[in-house]
């Protein structure tokens, strides 16, 4: 029995998922031959799946002789890479995600899954494989220098891998955080897991949460090590930012959502966090907090900062156009999603495909969505504007009209609205022909009609069929004149879309010659781009690690450092600026300095507006109250005859009720007249009495 034996039995009485005695199963030689097992060697463990019958192992689960792991049946070819010698186990570090998922080894050389995934609630055989492993493991570099010094070499290895981790994940979550577990168990290596720890936390953006990791760790490591972490920007900040710049890294964005929801919730922010907070919406692609954070904080800024943060977004629309170029040079159109993509300087897929020269390729995309004319990204500068016209792209690329038209037809303006009206008259045509086709069935059938009455000998049914015919050729000769009438329209309208196109073509080309005259360095750049494919190329794969990044006017894009523009740049090989144009002016001293988020801006401003929502929908109640009530008491015009003084006094009231009566009363005037105004005083001082009523009673109550 092997030494690696020994140290396995001893996990019988821990490990009870995992078979140890053999002697009961009948099938064991089976597994020597499945597994390509050499007969010399003896099985000691087997971890089976749950999900199998135990008796029969057969095609299922991890053997472990008293030499080595064989992770499931194999053949020959496979035979190798199934087994891993027991003496190299301490080359390996053994994890799981969690107490769900697959057991793994993980070496400098390879990482190996050695076990499937738990299904069955409750078992436990994932567990107690890796326990048994790790404790294979620790006994073994007890007893032995060279597996102490090799477990170590992997210790630190798997550090390494843990960091590379930041740049692929952004945060380190599942495997990672398995991998440090194991790591910080070895004394010598527990202060830089601690550390790759303090990172993690720190890219989280929660400073409660990095606090309350700082103070739970406090003890395990040396004092001055925590005493550093107080500032953590210090360490972390600068790699953060570039491991967000690697646009490369597809599957971080998922991880950084929480860091920029993080952030976005703050109030105010310090000048480091809302650099992050700017590099965390290019990932999560809010470009409108992006432009706002970005305006407010690049003041305090160098100018090489405010240009790296401009750079990340010029790369991260070149990269998801490489994957569209790929696609379009198999012939085949985007994805659907990838259809609305632009890159750097603004060219969308359609314009790949023309500048690429596949012209079905075009043709299908024309017809997969609505493309529009083709608008630059400024939208205020004529000339370089117009480059982007899809037509005059086809127009300097294609010498073919047919295929023109159909750029134009789909894509232009003025195309659109003949190509609906051609649609228009084209569907209008068939109706007619059909209608015309449908009265000529139907005068068939009157001839037949007629010839049977002649036969029968039926004037009158012969004169109506006779009638009818004639009836019918007049609405056939109808459809005839309104078909001619159509066509006539159609001929006319594409010979104006002929003559429009080549307008348009004539003057797209006028329009290339007077840009490429006039020098204009950034509309020579795209006009190098459409007119050599190799530009194109170029632009996408010499500018992954090494670019220059040209600003015109508000639009930032990269080209590669070789392609000289006459326009401001800054040039990066290998992270690091090495050239750049002379520009003025030094960054603000910050001294501490925090900003208003935005997005609280945002948010206090909406909340503004549902506030005076609230405050007029409670205006307009009041004011609906207000005017019911006036509706329901007398008018004022109705109290004509009494002055105010009399509706709020009662004795003024008396007082001039007597004045009137006597004025208007009927034997005074002498006029029948006067009793109509009689009655009308007598009315409004019934109601002024009542409201003087009212008004007492409230007082007395109030008393």
């Amino acid at each position: 029995m092997s030494r690696y034996s020994e140290i396995l039995a001893v996990g019988r009485q821990k490990c009870r998922s995992l078979v140890f005695d053999f002697s009961k199963l009948d099938n064991v030689d089976t597994y020597f031959v499945n597994y390509r097992i050499p007969r010399e060697e003896h099985m000691v463990v087997y971890a089976y799946s749950s999900q199998s019958n135990p008796f029969s192992m057969e095609g299922s689960g991890t053997i472990i002789t008293d030499q080595a792991i064989y992770i499931h049946p194999s053949h020959e070819d496979w035979a190798p890479s199934n087994r891993i010698p027991l003496s190299e186990i301490c080359s390996y570090l053994v994890y799981q995600e969690n107490s769900r998922d697959m057991v793994r080894l993980l070496s400098d050389r390879r990482e190996m899954r050695i076990f499937g995934r738990t299904v069955t609630p409750g078992d436990t055989t994932g567990d107690e494989l890796c326990e048994l492993l790790r404790g294979l493991q620790q006994q073994l570099i007890r007893g032995n220098n060279d597996d102490k010094r090799n477990y170590e070499l992997t210790l630190e290895w798997a550090l390494s891998y843990v960091r590379r981790g930041f740049s692929e994940d952004g945060i380190l979550e599942g495997k990672y955080e398995e991998l440090l577990s194991i790591i910080e168990q070895h004394p010598a290596f527990v202060t830089d897991a601690f550390l790759l720890r303090a990172e993690n936390e720190y890219r989280r953006c929660d400073p409660a949460r990095y606090e309350v990791f700082l103070e739970r760790m406090e003890g395990t490591v040396p004092r001055e090590t925590i005493v550093t972490l107080r500032t953590p920007g210090k360490l972390f900040f600068e790699p953060y930012i570039r491991d967000i710049a690697n646009v490369s890294a597809v599957f971080m964005t998922k991880s950084l959502l929480g860091p920029y929801l993080n952030l976005k919730s703050r109030s105010r922010l310090t000048l480091e966090e809302a650099q992050l907070l700017c590099m965390l919406c290019i990932r999560i692609e809010d470009m409108q907090l992006f432009d706002e954070l970005l305006e407010m904080i690049s003041p305090y800024l160098p100018v090489q900062r405010c240009w790296f943060l401009r750079s990340v977004i010029a790369k991260n629309g070149k990269n998801r156009m490489s994957g569209v170029y790929e696609m379009l040079l198999t012939g085949n159109p985007p994805a659907v999603g990838a259809m609305q993509y632009t890159d750097d300087i603004g060219l969308t897929p359609l314009h790949y495909a023309l500048m690429i020269r596949n012209k079905d390729l075009v043709l299908e995309m024309l017809s997969m969505r609505d493309w529009g004319s083709g608008r630059g990204p400024l939208g205020r500068d004529r000339m370089v504007d117009s480059l982007y016209d899809y037509v005059f792209v086809a127009s300097i690329l294609y010498d073919d009209p047919d295929f023109i038209r159909q750029v134009f037809w789909h894509t232009s303006p003025d195309g659109s609205v003949l190509r609906r009206s051609i649609e228009r008259m084209d569907n209008l045509i068939e109706i007619s022909t059909r209608m015309k086709e449908r009265t000529r069935e139907n005068m068939r059938a009157c001839v037949e009609k007629k010839s049977q009455a002649f036969k029968a000998g039926s004037k009158e049914k012969f004169e109506n069929s006779e009638n009818d015919i004639t009836q019918l050729f007049r609405e056939i000769a109808e459809y005839d004149s309104r078909i001619d009438e159509y066509q006539q329209m159609r001929s006319e309208m594409e010979d104006e879309l002929s003559n429009m196109i080549r307008e348009t073509v004539a003057a797209a080309r006028a329009r290339e010659s007077i840009i490429r005259e006039a020098s204009h360095p950034f509309a020579d750049h795209i006009l190098r781009l459409y007119h050599e494919p190799d530009a194109l190329l170029c632009s996408l794969a010499d500018t992954m690690m090494d670019y220059r990044l040209y600003c015109y006017k508000d639009l930032f894009f990269l080209t590669p450092v070789y392609e000289k523009i006459d326009i401001p740049f800054f040039e990066w090989q290998s992270d690091e600026v090495t050239d750049h144009s002379e520009f003025a002016g030094e960054p603000r001293e910050d001294e501490g300095i925090t900003f208003e988020n935005p997005s609280e801006k945002a948010r206090r401003a909406y909340e503004e507006r549902e506030r005076e929502k609230e405050r007029e929908r409670k205006r307009k109640e009041s004011r609906s109250r207000r005017q019911a009530g006036e509706q329901s008491a007398p008018a004022d015009n109705v109290f004509k005859w009494f002055s105010s003084e009399a509706m709020a006094d009662i004795s003024v009231l008396k007082h001039e009720y007597r004045v009137l009566v006597k004025k208007y009363h009927p034997d005074s005037t002498g006029d029948r007249s006067s009793a109509e105004i009689l009655r009308q005083i007598m009315d409004e001082r019934a109601l002024i009495l009542d409201s003087l009523g009212d008004a007492l009673v409230s007082a007395a109550g109030g008393r």
